[in-house]
């Protein structure tokens, strides 16, 4: 698992926050795989992510709804992230829609 810093000089922190389009709040369980790295994770019950990959110019990110507690009432998200390789930590609030 890569998921905790290797290399601080060369890996970046994404973390963040996955919550629901219509309420605002948080959504735990949801699937994140970050392609290219192989890292998978879950987001914990106050819907929060962290995770260290090697730092590039952009990552992919996809969230899906396979194990939260409402499992399948949300849409895939799939985004791209895009880093000026100096960024050390990147935060995000993700934002997913209701099927």
């Amino acid at each position: 698992c890569y998921g905790t810093p290797q290399d601080v000089e060369v890996d970046v922190n994404i973390k963040g926050v996955v919550k629901s389009d219509s309420t605002g709040n948080a959504i735990p369980g949801i699937k994140i795989v970050a392609t290219g790295s192989n890292q998978t994770l879950y987001s914990d019950s106050a819907g929060a992510f962290s995770f260290y990959i090697p730092m590039e110019k952009n990552y992919r990110l996809i969230f899906s709804d396979v194990a939260s507690t409402q499992n399948g009432l949300f849409a895939n998200k799939d985004t791209v992230i895009l880093n000026n390789e100096s960024q050390k930590e990147i935060n995000l609030e993700v934002f997913l829609q209701h099927n």
